[in-house]
């Protein structure tokens, strides 16, 4: 995929439409013969933290969060990196090999609008906002957290060798606070 598609409010039909086109071509580029898993089918899940997962029985799942989007691209993209696991192999994980395959199979997340990855995390019941606090004294938004994680509840800004910036300014701390999703 080199251009862009357009807008379309994605629905299970619409998934397993992009799924059986996608597999076809990226068959025709690595015969399914010479894949180590075979492809069984694809369907959706709520994982807290995946777009998409690549399962050692053939199926993809995508997540749930594409449901009423329009991330047709973000969508085509997760479905064709897990395709490129079952192909090369699910031990894989993204090493060259896999990145080879993938690249075969036409993922190029540079072309997914941020749009589209913002549809579907703003649809994330995520537990916390999570907040960097700046030297400058400002305080950004960095997105949502599921938990508090060490990297910063314990991030110590005088540590030289661990200190974040965001915009070259310096983080002094981070806060959490607990979120409030709405659908």
């Amino acid at each position: 995929m080199s251009t862009l598609l357009p807008p379309q409010e994605i629905t299970v039909q619409y998934i397993q439409a992009r799924y059986k086109s996608i597999l076809a071509e990226v068959s025709c580029v690595t015969p399914l013969a010479s894949w180590s898993v075979q492809p069984n089918g694809v369907f959706l899940t709520s994982h807290k933290s995946k777009y998409g997962w690549a399962k050692t029985d053939g199926t993809i799942e995508v997540n749930q969060w594409y449901l009423g989007t329009q991330a047709v691209n973000k969508l085509d993209m997760t479905i064709r990196h897990e395709l490129a696991h079952l192909c090369r192999g699910l031990t894989h994980a993204h090493d060259r090999a896999w990145t080879r395959t993938a690249m075969l199979f036409g993922v190029r997340d540079d072309l997914v609008p941020v749009s589209e990855i913002e549809q579907i995390k703003s649809r994330i019941p995520y537990k916390y906002q999570v907040y960097a606090n700046l030297a400058n004294g400002e305080r950004r938004a960095l997105g949502g957290a599921h938990k508090k994680t060490k990297r910063y509840t314990e991030y110590n800004p005088n540590d030289r060798y661990k200190q974040m910036t965001i915009d070259r300014i310096r983080v002094l701390s981070f806060d959490f606070e607990e979120h409030e999703h709405h659908d």
